[in-house]
């Protein structure tokens, strides 16, 4: 598989795959064309399709993934109907339950949407330009992606809202200290690093990581589906309010938002 226009795929020695999200001027943010692109080779990749043993995940240019990608039209458009016209939602569902072993190499911006992808990622390298941030809550939504799941497993309950309700950036040190990466390694050397941890993986035998992962996995699906699955009712009851619109536009109009309680 090679490049779809927002996904590439590098199919490199020893069973690994290069796969990067190819949205670089819009910072890899998440429109339906790649999110249906991710579904899509992780979908495959789950069912054989592919002779891959391993997965590195990055993003093209300057971000791993700043999240969802609004556009001057969505200010003038409800916050439902912007979100209905986006309905990929299983994107980290596809990465986090595929039998293969998939590394997040996280440069620059990893917001919002691009968290929750990190984090759906089996384990995780940063850049030392990288940086987390729970942005939904500066739009006056809540976490989706599962992100609140993610992030409360990642770093505890306490420290999850502290970042939800401050929504401050986390720079690739503090992640390091907060369990949300494995290694911090300078940018240049991001790509090799994780594609060399891939290789000692992909070694490894394919059936008994797979096995691996859904052992590891089975007691928390089911918390993880009900969570996304009250994210969607309550973001779509939050941009029914004066503050859900607030947010889009303030977003859009690159200005800090007035909530307004209401």
């Amino acid at each position: 598989m090679g490049a779809t226009g927002v996904l590439t795929v590098e199919q490199l020695d020893g069973g690994v795959a290069l796969v990067r999200m190819h949205r670089p001027e819009k910072l890899n943010a998440l429109n339906p064309e790649l999110l249906a692109a991710l579904n899509d080779y992780f979908g495959a990749l789950s069912e054989g399709e592919y002779d891959t043993r391993a997965v590195v995940l990055t993003g093209a240019g300057r971000a791993f993934c700043a999240g969802g990608d609004f556009t001057p039209r969505d200010a003038d458009a409800s916050p439902l109907a912007w979100r209905r016209a986006h309905p990929e939602r299983e994107s980290v569902r596809f990465i986090r339950d595929c039998d293969v072993p998939v590394i997040g190499a996280i440069n620059g911006y990893a917001f919002g949407g691009g968290f929750s992808l990190a984090l759906a990622c089996d384990l995780r390298i940063a850049a030392d330009d990288a940086q987390f941030q729970v942005a939904q809550m500066r739009r006056g939504i809540v976490p989706e992606y599962g992100l609140s799941y993610f992030l409360q497993e990642q770093v505890g309950r306490q420290r999850a809202l502290e970042l939800m309700y401050t929504a401050r950036r986390v720079d690739a040190a503090e992640a390091l200290a907060l369990g949300l990466v494995i290694e911090v390694v300078p940018r240049a050397e991001l790509d090799a690093r994780a594609i060399a941890l891939a290789t000692a993986i992909a070694a490894g035998p394919p059936l008994g990581m797979a096995v691996a992962k859904r052992l590891v996995h089975t007691v928390e699906d089911e918390a993880l589906a009900r969570v996304q699955e009250l994210s969607i009712a309550y973001i779509r009851s939050l941009q029914g309010t004066a503050d859900g619109l607030e947010g889009v536009r303030s977003f859009v109009e690159r200005r800090e938002p007035h909530f307004r309680g209401r």
